[in-house]
C-alpha cells in the first residue's frame, strides 16, 4: 500500500494485533492465518482502493493541478489537510 492517507502503518499495526490474537486462539497455524488473511483482506479494501486512486492522481500527468484543487476544495469547506495538520504539530 502506497503511503497516501496515512493508513499503511495503521493497517500494519492492526494486522499484527489480529494475527496475534488468531494465533494464540487457533491449534493450527495454518488455518489461523488463512483467516486472518480473509479478515485483511476485507479491511484493508477501502484504504487499498484509495491509495491507489491517491497514486494515480497524484503521477498523473495532472497531478499537481488535481492535488491543488482538491487541498482547494478541502480548505473551502473547512476540512482539515495534510499541510494543515503539520503546521498545528
Amino acid at each position: 500500500m502506497s503511503p497516501f492517507g496515512g493508513d499503511g502503518v495503521n493497517n500494519a499495526m492492526l494486522d499484527a494485533a489480529e494475527l496475534a490474537r488468531l494465533l494464540s486462539e487457533r491449534a493450527d497455524w495454518l488455518e489461523a492465518v488463512a483467516e486472518y488473511e480473509r479478515l485483511m483482506f476485507v479491511r484493508v479494501a477501502e484504504s487499498a482502493e484509495g491509495a491507489a486512486d491517491a497514486a494515480a492522481t497524484l503521477l498523473s500527468q495532472d497531478g499537481q493541478a488535481l492535488t491543488l484543487a482538491t487541498y482547494r476544495s478541502h480548505a473551502a469547506t473547512g476540512q482539515p489537510t495534510a499541510c494543515r495538520a503539520v503546521r498545528r504539530a
